[in-house]
């Protein structure tokens, strides 16, 4: 299953809804997770509800959308991320699966570090 290093091709977490697809963005530990939260806050990010993102805790894997809101994935979220499937069915046809690990060091996998 492939994933692209955040690091690796990405400036901001805004820069993911650009993206043509749906995207999943992995958060490897807490330290991640808690930087990820308050960044996505520092850009103008919330829930669908217009909670902000440092009010809630983080999930190993959350969906970034494109109107700049967060969302946990479902059951059927978390088996789409973790199955590899490439395309998903959506209530707008087919969608590309895009999966995102939220590393900020440059080239995170080619030097050996493990999650």
């Amino acid at each position: 299953m492939k994933k692209i290093i955040f690091a690796d091709k990405f400036k901001t977490i805004s820069d993911l809804c650009e993206l043509n697809g749906r995207v999943y963005l992995e958060l490897p530990n807490d330290a991640k997770g808690n930087e990820f939260m308050k960044r996505a806050e520092e850009e103008g990010f919330t829930f669908k509800d217009g909670v902000k993102p440092t009010e809630r805790d983080y999930s190993r894997v959350m969906a970034i959308n494109k109107d700049k809101t967060l969302n946990y994935l479902g059951a059927m979220g978390m088996m789409a991320y973790g199955s590899g499937c490439k395309w998903a069915d959506s209530e707008n046809g087919r969608i590309k699966i895009i999966r995102v690990l939220y590393e900020t060091e440059t080239g995170y996998e080619q030097k050996g570090k493990s999650k």
